[in-house]
């Protein structure tokens, strides 16, 4: 559970800096290259902006079911690390931020474990 603790909290930093962006500039960065613009320091450069676990695979402009626009975002476990367990392998995370949700598409045990 550590390991994808990392992610949550890359998530959760980069929705609320979003967020702040989208206050100031009126839109959301949606581009994984352009992460860096957002207000919050990274240790690392793309495509890892720091994480030791993850990488940024793809980042979208959205629409929401309201209208309003959104983002969303797929950070895939990085398995050259070594450590990666066969339950899970190289699992991809996505956030959506018109549903506020993180999922774990194609890892049913990720569903299941990461609760």
């Amino acid at each position: 559970m550590a390991k994808v603790s990392e992610v949550h909290n890359f998530v959760s930093n980069i929705k609320q800096a979003n967020e702040r962006y989208m206050a100031r500039e009126g839109n959301y960065v949606v581009a994984q290259a352009d992460l860096n613009t957002l207000d919050v320091s990274f240790s690392g450069t793309n495509p890892f902006w720091g994480m030791r676990n993850y990488k940024v695979t793809a980042m979208a402009a959205s629409t929401c079911p309201s209208g309003d626009p959104g983002f969303t975002m797929s950070i895939t476990r990085d398995i050259s690390n070594g450590g990666v367990s066969p339950r899970y392998g190289g699992y991809a995370t996505s956030y959506d931020r018109c549903t506020g949700l993180i999922t774990y598409p194609g890892c049913a045990n990720c569903t299941t474990d990461f609760k």
